[in-house]
Order: structure tokens, then sequence, then C-alpha cells
């Protein structure tokens, strides 16, 4: 009997690694399709070239491959034109696309235009399919995420003939305790990805091989974000001056955002632009502090690796500056509170002089 075929799409290091585990755990003869669209994507794609992980390896350019325009107000009609393009669109990109019987996909599925083009394609054109979502990080948790906005609703009434509120389909996540600690009464159909043993933490090693890169890290870290799309100028401000005096205490590093502007020199800088579930394969940070407003990576050590460093929170500090403010981000730190063994390492700080305490102690 024939195996049947899959094929991710990856917008993010952060797709390809969660590929990778869920390819080789569930032993899947499977393509990658990866956009170029992250620092690291020509380099990840080679290197899975010659690893042989997945059958073909397909980098996407969104110039070359979608036509996808610079401007902002152009994107956005990029977007609305797409939905009675795509019959027309997704042959071209992916030719062979009948070939596959299971899709997985990891962006958001309200904000990623591509993969809700390439989904309506599938639902409107293939027969045997079966459409995966995979864990795009923290926010892949909330339930809501997966809710449709009311034009993809309109979308898929007028160009699908579907008024289903959700493809059906199945959801993997790295922490399915998590999941159902934020979403207790879900009907969602959520699996775990598959346990990081020893040979896929050496094959993740090779696929985000790059040389003269130093990973261990000794250090405590605190954990920046992207200044103005969380952060009013005041915020911003106040923000680099409690990362200043952090740094001051000794054995702090900052790991900034990749998107984020403002760096803080190599002598105090983790090297920004490579994923932070890269750093765990290398480190166990039980035994370290992190610091941050609400960066998902802090959430990576427990939910992917089950270490438990001390975190402490400083979102409840920062509220007043912030742009993205929202009730969820207590349920988050809640939820992870519940999977610690030792909950008084998740500390939400209501002053700053809270969080040099617990950066001293």
């Amino acid at each position: 009997m024939k195996k049947t075929k899959s094929c991710f799409f990856c917008g993010t290091s952060f797709h390809v690694f969660n590929s990778v585990i869920l390819a080789k755990t569930k032993n899947l003869y499977a393509d990658i399709y990866i956009d170029d669209v992250f620092g690291l994507a020509k380099t990840i794609a080679e290197n899975l070239k010659v690893l042989g992980v997945f059958e073909n390896v397909y980098l996407l350019d969104r110039k070359e491959h979608w036509k996808f325009p610079d401007n902002t107000f152009s994107q956005y009609l990029f977007a609305l034109k797409g939905y009675w393009k795509f019959d027309k669109m997704i042959p071209k990109i992916i030719p062979n696309i009948e070939v596959y019987s299971d899709f997985y996909f990891a962006n958001d599925p309200r904000t990623d235009v591509f993969g809700r083009f390439i989904r309506f394609y599938i639902v409107k054109n293939l027969i045997n399919f079966k459409i995966h979502f995979f864990d795009d990080g923290l926010g892949s948790y909330d339930e809501r995420m997966y809710e449709p906005t009311a034009v993809d609703v309109l979308a898929r009434k007028f160009f699908l003939f579907n008024t289903n509120t959700s493809f059906d389909s199945d959801y993997f996540f790295h922490s399915p305790e998590y999941f159902h600690i934020l979403n207790e009464n879900s009907k969602m159909k959520v699996y775990p990805i598959g346990e990081i043993n020893d040979e896929i933490k050496d094959l993740l090693k090779k696929v985000f091989y790059i040389e003269d890169i130093g990973l261990e890290i000794q250090s405590n870290i605190i954990f920046d974000t992207v200044r103005n799309e969380e952060f009013n100028t005041e915020g911003s401000k106040v923000f680099s001056t409690i990362i200043g005096d952090i740094l001051h205490l000794g054995n702090f590093l900052v790991k900034s955002h990749p998107r984020e502007k403002e760096k803080y020199g190599k002598e105090y800088s983790i090297e920004y632009g490579l994923p932070f579930e890269l750093f765990c394969l290398y480190n166990d940070f039980s035994d370290k502090v992190f610091v941050t407003s609400l960066s998902s990576a802090v959430f990576t050590p427990k939910i992917i690796f089950n270490q438990e460093p001390k975190v402490i929170f400083l979102f409840e500090i920062m509220k007043k500056y912030s742009k993205l403010y929202d009730n969820m981000y207590k349920r988050y730190v809640k939820g992870l509170e519940k999977l610690y063994s030792n909950k008084n390492r998740v500390i939400v700080c209501d002053s700053i002089e809270d969080c040099m305490f617990y950066c001293k102690n």
C-alpha cells in the first residue's frame, strides 16, 4: 500500500522546529514549504535538504511566488483580491498540491493570509484531505485564535459555499495539558506533537546549525520585546531603565527580540536572531532567572523541555504603558504556574522594587 504524503507550511524558524519533530515522531512521508521571511530561512532549507528529513524542501519568496506588494495599503488589497483569485494563485505556487493528503499549518489562522488561501483551495478543490494545525507559540494556546474573522466567514460562504465557523481540523501542541488549562471546555481535537528525545535533539541541532555561534548560556536572561508594538514611547524608556538596572546587578544578559532595533552590545547580549527553542536544546535553564514583560520564550523551557527556571513577569508594572495588555496575560501566567511543580518560581511583580528584589534573591 502506497504511503500517503503530507506537507508542512512554515513562516518562522519555530514552525520548522515543530515540523521536524512532527515529521519524525509521526514517521511522515512529507514535503516542507518555507516562507523566506525570516533570517535563517535559506540556511535552514539547505540544512534540511542535506539531512533528508523531508522528501522535498521548497523555499518560497513572497515577491517572486506570491507577488506580495511592499506597500501596506496594497497588501490589504492583495488580501482581499486573493479571496477570488486563490483558485488560480495556488496551483502556480504549489503545482502538485493534489498529491498531498495531509496539510500542516502553524501560522495564526486569522492573520496568515497565504495559509488561508491555501486552505481555501484545499477545501474547494480536493476530495480526500485532512487539515492539521500545530504549535505556533503562546498565542496558539488560546482557542479564540482559531475563530474566523467576519471577512473570513463571508469569504467561506461566497467562495466555498461553506458556512461552518471552522474547518474540520485537529491540533498538535507541545503541551496539550497547558491548552486544556487555558480552555477548560474546549471541543478541539488536541494531541501532543511528540517527545524530543536525544535522537531528535541531535537532529534539530543539525537543522539549525550555524557556524561559529555560541549557544551555551551561563547567565540569567532578560527578554526584551518589540518596543513600538508593545509600549508607548514613555513605556519604552521605562523598560530600558528597568533593563539597565537589572544589568547592573551582574550575571544577566539581554535577549533582544529579532524585530527590536534597540540592542545592548555584545557584552550584554545573547545572539538575538536565533529562536530561543534552539538555546534550550543546549542548556538546562532550571537554575536560571528570566525577566520579561510577557515574552512567549519564557514559557518554552517548561512547556517544551520540562525545565523550571524562575520567571519574573513585569506586565503589571508595564500595563499602563502597554498597547497590547489583555486579560489573557494573567491566564497565561496562571496556567504556567499550574504546570510548575514549584509554584513559587513563577512571579508577577507589581513594582520595580519587587522586580529588583526577586532578581537578587
